[in-house]
């Protein structure tokens, strides 16, 4: 990031095209984020964006397709998530009930 930042700056003092700062920002903290693959269960997912910079050097053609696939990989990871919610709780339905036959069958031994 460093060495990006520098770059940037360079190229900002060199340039006379008025686009340039538009084009190429300065990258955040926000945009580095590498929770999808560190964390895979964090809440929010679904509100995550594409950082700025995976968008440049594409065509307006392939860079729809790309985001396209992005945003259908980050649908499934949380069409997946969801039913592995909707699992667990039909699971934890059932253990609670094998807990109350267990205590409810104890106190009939006893």
């Amino acid at each position: 990031v460093r060495s990006y930042r520098r770059a940037w700056k360079a190229i900002l003092a060199l340039s006379t095209d008025p686009e340039l700062p538009k084009k190429y920002r300065p990258i955040g903290k926000g945009d580095l984020k590498t929770a999808d693959v560190t964390d895979e269960r964090r809440l929010g997912q679904s509100t995550d964006n594409l950082a700025w910079f995976w968008n440049l050097g594409a065509d307006k053609a392939g860079k729809h397709e790309w985001t396209e696939e992005f945003y259908r990989v980050s649908w499934l990871r949380a069409k997946a998530r969801t039913c592995r919610w909707l699992e667990e709780e039909v699971i934890v339905a059932h253990k609670m009930l094998f807990v109350i036959l267990f205590h409810a069958r104890e106190a009939q031994v006893w």
